[in-house]
């Protein structure tokens, strides 16, 4: 009961001063039940509890031994945020989440990469040198890279159904102003660019608490390649009918209009759907959806009794009282966030360069 553990028989805690979980940096923790007895996981209340060792006598069985676990929880599913289905089958949900946003990110990169062609009449016409364009073209990567943490807090916290939608509106209102903006001078272009940038920032991080949320563990990856095929689908696109609607369709400005008008076909799909919430069990643990375990290493003990050492992460709401500076180093520390840091630098260094210039 000191830790919030409650078993068959009852449960002793030694070695801390005083009966609280945030308080305790090692702890002594003794649950007692019947041999045949199998005491369920999910009731473990004990935040931050790392359980290293587990003994099993002839006539009762306890664990002991519990140590805080300073990584960051896993996050929780068990609150219902816009978008998520609360009634009928939806079982196939993902299928149509992964085609809806395909299509949002399709639309949002080539209404990024139409200016790369349209820029050539917009240079003539407005008597703009190569440091002009590059002004112009650099606007929108500021406002994109302004928004993508803000993007990814927001979706975690309120979940990217919405968070996507603002954003696909965002940028297709900025996509169907550049040539006002263009016209009323370099400044509001500029502005109109940056809000293109923004706008977009929130795509991909929205996309991807969306594929975590309702995308079975199984097909996730399959929906994340989908995600990221059409992006570049949609800079092919962009590359192929632009020159043809600026030629044939009366001049540069009708490129924007045509692209942002884009969003009418998306909006009026996305607002009505309902997405099925997952909950996997199997490789991190059981109940990983809502945060009760994760890891899991089998060994025996001296009785020869198979012992299961499991991980109960802290709460949500217990890390985020911590502050958000400790969840970056937490995750800056990690060599997997670092590789993956390094990779899409590289990665984007060169390939947006050849998208906006080439």
């Amino acid at each position: 009961p000191v830790v919030g553990l409650p078993v068959a028989v009852g449960a002793t805690a030694t070695g801390a001063s005083r009966a609280s979980t945030r308080l305790l940096s090692v702890c002594r923790v003794r649950a007692y039940a019947k041999p045949d007895a199998r005491v369920r996981r999910s009731v473990f209340d004990a935040r931050n509890l790392i359980i290293t060792n587990a003994k099993f006598p002839k006539k009762h069985r306890w664990v002991t031994h519990a140590t805080r676990d300073d990584r960051p929880p896993v996050p929780s599913v068990s609150s219902t945020r816009p978008g998520d289905r609360t009634q009928g089958d939806g079982s196939n949900d993902w299928v149509t989440l992964t085609g809806l946003a395909a299509l949002a990110i399709f639309i949002c990169y080539a209404d990024r990469s139409n200016i790369s062609t349209a820029i050539i009449p917009m240079a003539k016409q407005f008597s703009w040198d190569k440091i002009a364009e590059g002004g112009v073209l650099s606007a929108f990567f500021y406002g994109y890279g302004l928004t993508q943490i803000a993007g990814g807090r927001a979706a975690d916290r309120w979940g990217g159904k919405n968070v996507l939608l603002i954003g696909v509106v965002a940028w297709s209102l900025a996509t169907f102003l550049t040539p006002a903006a263009a016209a009323a001078g370099a400044v509001p272009l500029v502005v109109a660019r940056a809000a293109l940038g923004a706008g977009e920032g929130v795509a991909f991080p929205a996309v991807h608490a969306l594929i975590a949320r309702h995308v079975p563990s199984d097909y996730r990856t399959t929906a994340v390649a989908t995600v990221t095929a059409a992006s570049y689908a949609g800079a092919a696109f962009a590359f192929g009918v632009t020159p043809y609607v600026v030629v044939t369709g009366g001049g540069w400005e009708n490129a924007f209009f045509f692209f942002g008008a884009a969003a009418l076909v998306w909006v009026p799909l996305w607002v009505p759907a309902e997405f099925q919430v997952v909950r996997d069990v199997g490789e991190a643990g059981e109940g990983v959806g809502d945060g009760v375990v994760t890891g899991n290493t089998n060994k025996n003990n001296e009785h020869g009794r198979k012992v299961e050492n499991k991980v109960v992460p802290r709460s949500t709401a217990e890390f985020k009282s911590s502050g958000w500076i400790q969840e970056w180093l937490g995750l800056m520390e990690t060599n997997e966030v670092r590789a993956i840091c390094i990779a899409q630098f590289a990665q984007s260094y060169g390939s947006y360069g050849f998208l906006s210039w080439l």
